[in-house]
């Protein structure tokens, strides 16, 4: 409020200490009187009626008010000033507080209704005499060149985004439900995926002879805009698109099959089609897992087979083994008692 061209601000200690040197600072004692100011305006209009200063009290309250106003008025040189700024500021907080009393009725102005009769009144006893005379071409445009030209006011705005196309947009409609109803959404065309990449594919053909800095796929516009469809019908191919070098024209195959490689292009099916073989394919692959399932079985039970087979062909060659050790030790023992016998003999 000063005429000060720079605002500061200043952090008061509060130790009771420094109050009577804090008082000879002008700026202190303007902070003091404010807030008594605001205590003394709340205790006569509070927000609530029934709370409010009443007898003795208000008239306590209403003498100190009246005191604080002289007090701050005769500050200093721009101590008038303040107070008048104050008592505006103080105005408008009791229209606020009586708008919060009658629980916050709608701002809205009629045109009174004694103009329109006025009016009314006026046609039917003047008749055409009080008619001003009709000025013709000439005696119009040199009054129009005699009158000031006033600059056009810019419109006002509810919402304010700091750009005009932005604030024109937002400001279309109160609310978005009357948006979303209003006449000019009803002609919106959303185009398909082949109608919006059609520009796209014909750049893509070398034939149509499309220099590469004036392509589609260089604007950034038309490529957010490819996003959002793409997003909207294919979270594949967008999946691709996001957050990495994967242009329109690498989009293109994969979106429209005859755009891709004869190669690749019987591998690739559309959505549509893996939808409706989904059930087919489950029902094919139930089954293939069911005979891959009857050979393992068949398998293990041959192995176990061929594996009881060794094992009895292995206890065969031991015992054969072990019967012809002995046989081979009753052999050689043979001897031996004959050769005793005879000694003895």
């Amino acid at each position: 409020l000063a005429d000060d061209t720079e605002a500061y601000s200043v952090k008061y200690l509060t130790s009771s200490k420094l109050l009577h040197l804090q008082l000879r600072d002008p700026a202190f004692r303007k902070h003091f009187l404010l807030q008594c100011l605001i205590l003394a305006h709340y205790c006569q209009r509070p927000p609530k009626a029934d709370n409010a200063a009443k007898g003795e009290l208000l008239e306590k309250v209403k003498a100190m008010e009246d005191s604080l106003w002289a007090a701050l008025e005769s500050m200093d040189s721009s101590g008038p000033k303040f107070a008048a700024t104050l008592r505006t500021v103080i105005q408008r907080e009791n229209h606020w507080v009586e708008w919060k009393r009658e629980q916050c009725p709608a701002f809205e102005k009629h045109k009174p209704k004694e103009k329109k009769a006025a009016k009314a009144e006026a046609r039917r006893t003047g008749g055409e005499e009080d008619k001003p005379m009709p000025l013709n071409k000439a005696m119009l445009a040199k009054r129009a060149r005699q009158q000031p030209t006033v600059a056009a006011l810019p419109p006002v705005y509810k919402v304010r985004l700091a750009n005009p196309e932005l604030d024109r947009l937002w400001n279309l409609s109160d609310t978005n439900e009357e948006a979303l109803a209003s006449e000019g959404r009803k002609h919106v065309h959303t185009p398909g995926l082949r109608e919006f990449f059609a520009p796209v594919v014909d750049e893509m053909d070398p034939e149509n002879g499309y220099e590469e800095m004036y392509k589609k796929k260089n604007d950034k516009v038309y490529c957010w805009r490819a996003h959002r469809l793409v997003a909207k019908n294919n979270l594949q191919v967008f999946t691709k698109m996001v957050g990495t070098d994967f242009n329109l024209d690498q989009a293109m195959p994969l979106l429209f099959e005859e755009l891709a490689k004869p190669e690749e292009a019987g591998e690739k099916k559309t959505d549509a089609m893996k939808k409706e073989d989904g059930d087919d394919k489950m029902v094919e692959d139930g089954d293939d897992k069911k005979e891959e399932a009857i050979q393992k079985d068949e398998i293990t039970v041959k192995k176990e087979e061929v594996a009881v087979k060794k094992d009895l062909v292995v206890k065969k060659e031991e015992v054969v083994k072990k019967e012809e050790v002995t046989v081979k030790k009753e052999a050689a023992a043979v001897p031996k008692e004959d050769k005793g016998a005879k000694r003895k003999a």
